[in-house]
């Protein structure tokens, strides 16, 4: 089976970013900036997660989350946000989605979502990508 990740983000500093912890913890990783791009990725290659921002021009994450449960059902869905809505998030589990993180994201947390989302359940040793890190807001 894949072990092939999409991320979605109109940010394209946070995609690089995602791509490269993602591809260093071991797994192959599609980016995208927006969700009618992710949906022609998720049409042509198999994914096992989804990454999505929350926040983006045209769809939102939670729009693209309904997309994603109703057409893919099997494949788990993180939201990523910079938002601290607890409705947010309430709302984003409810609709389906494993979890929802924030953006000023631990690596370790996210690894963790990814190995439960998937039914991993050995999670390894994160050296370089245990701090917190999150983008510089203009």
């Amino acid at each position: 089976m894949s072990s092939k990740i999409l991320v979605v983000d109109d940010d394209e500093d946070w995609l690089v970013i995602l791509r490269d912890f993602l591809e260093y913890s071991g797994y192959e990783c599609s980016i995208s900036t927006d969700t009618m791009k992710a949906r022609n990725d998720l049409w042509s290659a198999e994914h096992i997660l989804v990454i999505s921002d929350y926040q983006m021009p045209g769809e939102s994450g939670l729009e693209f989350l309904r997309y994603i449960s109703s057409v893919y059902p099997k494949i788990p869905f993180v939201l990523l946000t910079s938002s601290e809505d607890r409705s947010l998030r309430s709302k984003a589990i409810r609709m389906g989605a494993h979890c929802c993180l924030s953006k000023s994201i631990n690596f370790g947390e996210l690894l963790r979502a990814i190995l439960e989302a998937t039914d991993k359940k050995d999670l390894p040793e994160i050296k370089y990508f245990s701090e917190s890190y999150s983008i510089p807001q203009p």
